[in-house]
């Protein structure tokens, strides 16, 4: 997530995007943009969605390794037969 944030910000930093609501860090933090004009609002979801799209990608190719999520299942089956 810190790669993809880095990355949103820069583009949001490089084309000076400004942000005049804050609170929603989801997809509704979309509306944050547009009281500063179209070309804000255009470089705020582009920014938005490279911050995601870096994040998914980074994720996927080094988040977790098939033991991780091995252990992960039999921890969660575990819980759900102890309650």
């Amino acid at each position: 997530m810190v790669v993809g944030g880095a990355v949103g910000g820069l583009i949001a930093g490089i084309f000076g995007v400004t942000c005049y609501v804050l609170g929603a860090t989801n997809i509704l933090g979309l509306v944050a943009f547009p009281a500063g004009g179209t070309g804000n609002l255009i470089w705020g979801c582009v920014a938005s969605f490279a911050a995601f799209g870096v994040s998914a990608v980074v994720t996927y190719l080094f988040g977790f390794t098939s033991q991780q999520l091995e252990d992960d299942k039999n921890t969660a089956e575990a819980a759900k037969l102890a309650a």
